[in-house]
């Protein structure tokens, strides 16, 4: 049952987003559940976000915004936190918009369910294609038996993601969970893990709800060189959390096949055509990251593959065949760029043609 004086603090962090940022706000204050508060951090945008937060503060009572200095979207959502009146809270990226019955529909599922965290779906778009990001169960769970059966998305988006989710504020903030400053990647996954930890029921929807936007600016498709630094805090964060849980041998083995397959990806990374690398540094971090660590390397040898082509780069990366591994990714790489060629000539033809009008 949908009890109306429950209240929802939807929390936005906003940098620089004045592109999206109108089609975010208006789909949170049309949602069909109304007792919500809007809580719009401005973190030091240098754009006309701080305009446009303070325009639907007037239009709509439900609106707060806070101004505060560029510290980045931990500090903001922390923030956000910390003002947060309602019995539930939420988080909605700046650049992101949701459906109009989310907010209603997962805390319908918080209610009736009586769990601690529901969460949905995603829908994302990606070179023009719609995914649609959802658990393969939906339903009610124990946390622990949340964990088992999704352990092949464990450290995925849609378990990372604080933004498919409706938490209960007294959670966070009587076990002073926030988000990590700190660190620049992952942050949010660990603050879901530190979530869970506190949970005891958790309820999946079928329903992708949120709309994740996927654009140039976002920091995700930036090439970085600690990429590899990344990734292991990102591991071991992830062990730590499913000591918690009695984890099988065989399902331990789903965890080591999707890290070595993260692993062989992070090389593709090392390799992008933006890389800042030199060809002696990006050596220097596979050998520290392969030959120094055998225990990773044992894992990879014992791993099933995503791809076909990761089988070559890492038979490449085992014996050293640095120069054969350069000529495979320079190779890669340009296929890629005439690929990239190809799409674009062929859109701009496509905008010259005259329009076809079809009948039925």
């Amino acid at each position: 049952m949908l009890r109306m004086s429950e209240k929802v603090s939807i929390v936005v962090p906003i940098y620089n987003s004045e592109k999206y940022l109108k089609k975010c706000i208006d789909s949170i204050i049309n949602q069909t559940y109304a007792n919500i508060e809007i809580i719009l951090i401005n973190d030091g945008s240098t754009d006309n976000s701080a305009y446009i937060c303070e325009y639907y503060s007037k239009k709509d009572s439900r609106v707060q915004v806070i101004h505060t200095n560029n510290m980045g979207v931990s500090n903001a959502r922390n923030t956000g936190i910390k003002h947060a009146n309602g019995q539930f809270i939420q988080f909605v990226d700046s650049d992101d918009y949701i459906d109009a019955n989310m907010t209603e529909t997962l805390l319908k599922k918080m209610n009736s369910q009586d769990v601690d965290i529901t969460i949905c779906g995603l829908k994302r778009r990606y070179k023009n294609k719609l995914l649609l990001l959802k658990f393969h169960k939906s339903g009610s769970f124990t946390t622990e038996q949340f964990v088992i059966e999704n352990l092949a998305v464990i450290s995925d988006l849609i378990i990372g993601s604080p933004c498919n989710k409706l938490y209960k504020t007294n959670i966070i903030k009587k076990n002073n969970i926030i988000f990590d400053t700190s660190i620049d990647y992952a942050e949010d996954l660990i603050f879901n893990y530190r979530y869970l930890k506190k949970t005891f029921k958790v309820a999946v929807l079928p329903d992708c709800l949120y709309n994740y936007n996927t654009n140039s600016e976002s920091l995700a498709t930036r090439f970085r060189e600690d990429c590899f630094d990344n990734f292991n805090y990102v591991c071991r964060q992830t062990r730590k959390f499913l000591e918690e849980y009695s984890i099988s041998k065989e399902n331990t083995n789903i965890i080591n096949n999707k890290f070595a397959n993260i692993y062989i990806a992070l090389i593709n990374h090392l390799y992008r055509s933006d890389s800042t690398l030199s060809k002696i540094e990006t050596r220097k971090i596979i050998e520290k990251e392969f030959y120094f660590d055998k225990e990773k390397a044992d894992m990879i040898d014992k791993a099933k593959f995503d791809k076909l082509y990761f089988n070559i780069i890492w038979f490449l990366v085992k014996r050293k065949y640095y120069f054969l591994l350069e000529f495979f990714y320079q190779l890669k790489n340009t296929l890629r760029n005439c690929d990239l060629i190809y799409n674009l000539y062929s859109n701009y033809i496509y905008k010259q043609r005259p329009k076809l009008q079809y009948y039925n």
